[in-house]
């Protein structure tokens, strides 16, 4: 074991570098482990000694530490093209990726141009004699299984699963690491975890390039949350409850920018998990790596505007007929204060009065002949 890059103490530990050092790259049986030069020093029981190599022709290029942020991305190119002058490579994501960005296997398959092979997880051998791609939690400290195992990323598009794990047994293929859920709904296997999706709706991009993290598993719902039905939801729950026992624990809803709180609530109460908001992000700058998402909904003409109406000409006053003269509307509820200039005042000088009646009685009689009528008095 040798390490390109030691700042050693008075004790012979290994203490971080300042800001701007190299980073630090130590040889290990699978190939090469590259970490930040601010990562803490490295443990001899540490799981990067002890990966599996996957063939004598390929060497492994073992990106960050668990709970780390991983190295620069120049660093991690760096290493890459040294190490792919010698051996097929394969890199294995190590440490976490904080952000919802694309992660750093897509931005390396973009910065160098060509398609890289990425695991998510160190390949750690079996107590049954077959190795498997674990991920190193280091908040809980276990190990655990994600369902992407192997996932080659393209320099100009999505990337492609190659090794994966069904995430609950006996459901019913859909596709490329896809499996039915409920009716037009499916579940796909993406990095980060889990995509929620509904055949015929266009697949959000970001979703298939999100970063993984060893500490959680995400599972996006990949459209409207408002659209998820009662006969959805209760599949969606089913489904959650069936997940392995690691992957339950580490669960993780990621919503859509500007989903509905109502929307929100209703998704919770079906599959308690904590839940993310997704950033919008601007149209004008798509992160690195991402596929462009096309709206399919028709730009709708401007509608012309409407003919302003002409005014009506005045008819004209017909000989030998007396012109009405309009008078002002009242004014409906309390009377105002205030009248108009226009309105019609009284003639005389004295404020018309208005005529009170005198009060009158009515009673009721019958005549002789029997018949009832009112007789007034007053």
């Amino acid at each position: 074991m040798t390490d390109r890059l030691t700042n050693s103490t008075a004790d012979g530990a290994t203490a971080p570098s300042p800001p701007g050092a190299p980073p630090r790259i130590t040889t290990v049986p699978a190939g090469l482990w590259i970490r930040s030069a601010q990562d803490p020093q490295t443990q001899p029981d540490d799981p990067a000694f002890t990966t599996v190599p996957h063939a004598p022709d390929v060497r492994t290029l073992i990106v960050g530490a668990p709970g780390c942020r991983p190295p620069a991305l120049a660093d991690v190119t760096r290493a890459l093209d040294d190490l792919s002058a010698q051996a097929t490579v394969i890199v294995s994501m190590y440490g976490c990726e904080p952000g919802d960005g694309p992660g750093l296997a897509q931005r390396l398959a973009v910065a160098a141009g060509r398609s890289v092979v990425a695991e998510y997880g160190l390949l750690m051998p079996g107590q049954d004699g077959v190795s498997r791609v674990l991920a190193t939690d280091a908040g809980r400290r276990e190990s655990w299984a994600p369902f992407a195992q192997r996932v080659l990323h393209l320099p100009d598009g999505p990337p492609r699963l190659v090794h994966w794990h069904p995430p609950v047994a006996g459901m019913v293929p859909h596709g490329r690491a896809g499996y039915r859920l409920v009716g037009p709904w499916f579940v796909r296997v993406v990095p980060a975890g889990l995509a929620l999706r509904r055949v015929g709706l266009t697949s959000d991009a970001s979703t298939d390039l999100a970063p993984f993290d060893p500490a959680r598993l995400d599972l996006a719902v990949d459209g409207p949350v408002a659209e998820l039905t009662d006969n959805v939801l209760t599949a969606l729950s089913r489904f959650a409850d069936a997940l392995p026992a690691a992957a339950r624990v580490r669960l993780r809803l990621v919503l859509s920018a500007g989903t509905d709180d109502m929307a929100a609530r209703r998704l919770r109460l079906a599959v308690p998990a904590p839940q993310h908001v997704r950033r919008a992000t601007p149209a004008e700058a798509p992160s690195t790596g991402a596929v462009p998402r096309e709206s399919t909904q028709p730009t709708q003409p401007t509608q012309p505007a409407k003919p302003t109406q002409t005014t009506q000409p005045a008819q004209p006053t017909q000989p030998n007929q007396t012109t009405q003269t309009t008078q002002p509307a009242r004014p409906t509820g309390r009377a105002s204060s205030a009248r108009p200039a226009n309105a019609a005042r009284p003639t005389g000088g004295a404020p018309r009065r208005h005529a009170v009646g005198r009060a009158t009685a009515l009673t009721l009689v019958v005549t002789r002949s029997g018949r009832m009528c009112f007789q007034t008095s007053g």
